[in-house]
This record gives C-alpha cells, structure tokens and sequence, in this order.
C-alpha cells in the first residue's frame, strides 16, 4: 500500500505439521496354497513386530515493509516455531530478523553523476531455529531385553537413551554487511559482503554422555581466493575469505566476499578459474 513517499505492505502466516507413521510386521509359515496370500492361509506364526512415531510443529510467522521514497528501505521478520522434538517447557522459539537499505543514487546530490548506475548500502540481522534431532531424544526411551535370574532369561525391559528435559531449538544468527554499485549503465557492476555468522546450542549426539576431557577448539582459516571468468559477454572476478572458530558449543564463522562483473558484447569465449 503506498501512501505518498511512504510504501507499507506486511504478511502474517500460519503453518502446522503433523507425522504420524506406524508399521506392522506379521509373518507365518506353512502356506496351505501357494496361490493365497492371506494369514489366515499359513499355519504356523513365525514373528509379529511393529512400531510407531509421531512429530509436530506449528509456527506463526510475519512480515512488515516500510520504504520512504524508494530510498530508504526497512524489513522486519518473525517466527514463532514450537516443536514436539523438545520438552514442553522448552518447545517454542522466536526467530527475528530485519534489514535496511540505503539506495544512495536515488539522493539529490549524486543525481548528477551520470555513471552511476546503482549504489546502495545494505545491512541485515535475523536468527533461525534448527530442530534436527530425533522425534524423542527428550525423553528416556525403553527397549525390550532379557535379564539373566539365576540360570533362566526373563523377558523385561531396558534404557536405551537417557532423558535431556533440558534440549532446546538451536540457533544461527547470521549478520551482513554489504554495498551494491554498477557504474556505466551497469556493465561494471558487483558487490562487497561481510558476513559474521554465530551457532549456539548445537545438537548433537556423543558418543558417551560421561566424560571428563579438555574443550577442543578447531581453527581453520582460508583465505585469498580468486574466481576469475570470462564468457562471452560478461568478465567477473571474485574474491572471498573465510575463518572458522569451533567447538562444542557453538560455531563461529566470519567471511567477507567481493564480486565484480563487467558486461560487454563481441568477446571471445573464454573462462578460466585461477585459485590462489
């Protein structure tokens, strides 16, 4: 909806999920007639087995846009996830996220720079969930097992996973910085992002749920990689470099990324990826 300068619109969602899946197994020997495939055709039970599992979720989500001019640019997101993954104390999770952008070759004052074709200045910020787990990881699960009494085994049952109350969703927070720009009706064109991403409350399975040893922390840092390419009509070269920071908490990563393209008829076809 535009009102004057200003430019409104916003979005509101709902979403539910239910899985439900159960599976029986009978089987029985001594066919009577090859030709009848029923049960009641065999006559002698062989083994019967059979499970189930069930998983929901439901969420509410929105949207909101705001733009002054089609300058000034503002956009506001929100989740509202809630997960049967998880004990019930701990099953919702809000996931917000906004961004901005500035279109600078829209102000009054650099109108006049004929070769610029397009300049804006973009940040953002938001958070997502993650529920990956198994449907009951939560909960202590059970299997059957036999038990030695004496000399005899006697059917019962036994822990298989112990109890978490305490799982809750994983979260990501990604933040962006970045510069859009095209000069020369954009034939020369690209971007500039930096990118700082955080992971916390990773889920995870160990190998054993007792034990004692030292944080381990992995380092890895690559940097200096150069994409160059050349395709007939477009020259582009990117530049990316990437750290990772992890441990058994949380996963940090910062990157920054430059990509440049430049567009122009009557060029060989020619590409060529030159990694440093």
């Amino acid at each position: 909806q535009s009102f004057g300068v200003h430019d409104v619109s916003a979005m509101i969602g709902y979403e539910e999920e239910t899985y439900d899946y159960r599976e029986t197994n009978v089987s029985k020997l001594g066919l009577t007639d090859a030709s009848v495939n029923d049960l009641n055709a065999a006559t002698t039970p062989y083994s019967t087995a059979g499970y189930g599992t069930e998983y929901a979720a439901r969420s509410v989500f929105g949207r909101a846009n705001y733009a002054y001019k089609s300058r000034y640019l503002i956009e506001f997101n929100l989740r509202y996830d809630g997960s049967s993954k998880f004990a019930p104390d701990y099953r919702w999770g809000a996931f917000p996220s906004f961004s901005a952008g500035w279109r600078m070759n829209e102000e009054s004052w650099l109108k006049p720079v004929q070769w610029l074709a397009n300049l804006k200045l973009r940040a953002s910020w938001g958070k997502l969930g993650n529920n990956a787990i198994g449907n009951y990881d939560w909960q202590s699960v059970y299997s059957a097992a036999n038990y030695s009494t004496g000399q005899a085994l006697t059917s019962g049952i036994a822990i298989t996973s112990i109890a978490n109350a305490a799982l809750t969703w994983e979260e990501t927070a990604v933040t962006n910085a970045g510069l859009d720009f095209g000069f020369f009706d954009n034939k020369l064109n690209g971007n500039i992002d930096v990118y700082n991403k955080l992971t916390t409350g990773i889920l995870y399975t160990p190998d054993m749920y007792m034990r004692l040893l030292r944080k381990k922390i992995l380092r890895k840092l690559r940097t200096g990689v150069l994409n160059w390419s050349l395709d007939g009509e477009t020259i582009s070269a990117r530049i990316s470099a990437i750290a990772l920071k992890a441990s058994s908490l949380l996963i940090k990563t910062l990157s920054a990324n430059i990509k440049v393209n430049w567009k122009e008829d009557g060029m060989r076809n020619i590409r060529n990826i030159l990694p440093i």
